[in-house]
């Protein structure tokens, strides 16, 4: 009933006034929702990540840890779920980072009757604001990071940074910064319970020297005046700041750093980030959900740092989303990657040719000097980029990441980029007729 409703004051209602009386609806259903599963959240303890970038890996790196240390570990993030039993992908009310009150609370309940001890949840700005995580006792609160996004829904970055900001009021034992982040007074100063930073800044966890090289990033860091050095599979300097964040949270709330880093150091992979595809080719394929500017930069900046030979950067954005970071993903791209392929992503209800276009702008204002191609279906891209590739080379094929599904004008339709990559590598072809590859855009010689 109350999603009918909603639907149908929606338009006759102003913005500001519609999302008070909402957000009272969101409360009164977490409360219903709360009661009717027993409160199942009282009898485990939770530790939340949020940020613009870096929170499902983080999230998945805190679980790793805690599993580790010998706890029953639940987990929710954007990619994968895992209820103490089994791990899936998230599919939970449509994909959501934090689902609906009433299929998270039944998650808990789930939670709860495998033995949970330990959640760790990654925690998106609009359920924070929305009430979606009440009844949750937060022992811990990690920040990645506060860039540029959902400005649709929050109106301004303060807004932004407030919603994430309860996140930090909630948690009783710890509170864990960036300590690098241009946001970090703002969550340092709003945090309820310790508060300790991490970063190359940080007085209490500081990264003394990060190196990335073929196959492992290393890692040194000190905390207490005793020095640390861990090897992680999982790479880039960015990894490097959430394995940090990882293990300050798990050691305030009582881990030790030694079974932190052990833990860490036994992570091969992290779904739909920096995911390899491998299929016996002599070039490296990269499949990342990274679709921000920054994250496009972290992202690449990375790839780069382990590439002998050139890199290719397939990417493109997705509709109904802020217009403000498409032209800054064609910027970054063309500044960072070698050969830039710009495509399609998913474009829900906009028009993709002027998707691609705004990326474009983007790409003739900066500096940057790419081989660049647009080929409008992403098939098309991949495989494009995967025939040009050579030895040593690497691909990045971001914005999709762990995704088994794109939107279109049409609806939804099954995607999956690593699947793809995979496909394609093997030598299997669309089922589509596809030959539609545009013209080359080459900004070396324009």
């Amino acid at each position: 009933m109350y999603p009918k409703v909603k639907k149908l004051l929606k338009p006759l209602i102003p913005k500001k006034m519609f999302r008070g009386i909402a957000n009272f609806g969101h409360l009164l259903e977490a409360i219903v929702a709360n009661v009717r599963n027993g409160f199942p959240a009282r009898s485990m303890k939770f530790i939340g990540v949020t940020g613009t970038n870096g929170k499902t890996s983080t999230t998945v790196m805190i679980a790793a840890i805690l599993r580790a240390a010998g706890y029953k570990v639940g987990m929710n993030t954007t990619a994968v779920v895992n209820d103490g039993k089994k791990e899936f992908e998230n599919n939970l009310d449509g994909g959501l980072t934090n689902a609906g009150t009433f299929t998270m609370q039944k998650l808990l309940k789930t939670m709860k009757q495998n033995g949970v001890e330990w959640v760790a949840m990654e925690t998106a700005s609009q359920a924070l604001d929305q009430h979606r995580l009440f009844g949750i006792p937060f022992h811990g609160a990690v920040i990645t990071n506060l860039t540029n996004e959902h400005l649709d829904y929050h109106g301004t970055m303060e807004n932004y940074a407030a919603a994430k900001g309860l996140l930090f009021k909630a948690a009783k034992k710890v509170s864990v910064v960036n300590a690098d982040d241009e946001w970090a007074g703002y969550f340092y100063e709003v945090s309820r319970g310790k508060r300790v930073r991490y970063g190359k800044k940080a007085p209490e966890y500081k990264i003394t020297t990060i190196t990335s090289k073929q196959k492992i990033t290393e890692v040194e860091f000190s905390h207490n005046d005793k020095n640390y050095k861990m090897k992680l599979r999982v790479q880039g300097e960015f990894n490097a700041y959430n394995a940090l964040a990882a293990i300050s949270a798990t050691h305030e709330l009582g881990v030790d750093i030694k079974t932190a880093i052990t833990a860490l150091e036994g992570l091969e992979r992290i779904p739909g980030r920096m995911d390899s595809v491998n299929e016996g080719q002599d070039f490296r394929v990269l499949v990342d959900y990274a679709h921000t500017p920054d994250a496009i930069e972290n992202v690449l900046d990375a790839a780069k740092a382990i590439t002998k030979g050139r890199l290719f950067c397939v990417t493109g954005a997705a509709g109904e989303r802020p217009i403000s970071r498409r032209a800054p993903v064609g910027n970054i791209a063309n500044r960072i990657a070698d050969v830039l392929i710009v495509t399609d992503d998913e474009p829900f209800g906009e028009d993709p040719d002027k998707i691609r276009g705004e990326i474009f702008q983007g790409i003739k204002k900066g500096s940057g000097t790419a081989e660049v191609h647009e080929v409008a279906d992403r098939w098309d891209a991949i495989k494009m980029a995967t025939e040009m590739a050579k030895k040593g080379d690497t691909i990045v094929i971001a914005g999709m990441g762990h995704q088994k599904y794109r939107s279109g004008p049409k609806g939804k339709e099954k995607w999956d980029d690593t699947k793809i990559a995979s496909d394609i590598l093997k030598g299997k072809k669309s089922n589509k007729i596809n030959d539609n590859w545009r013209e080359v855009i080459n900004n070396k010689s324009t």
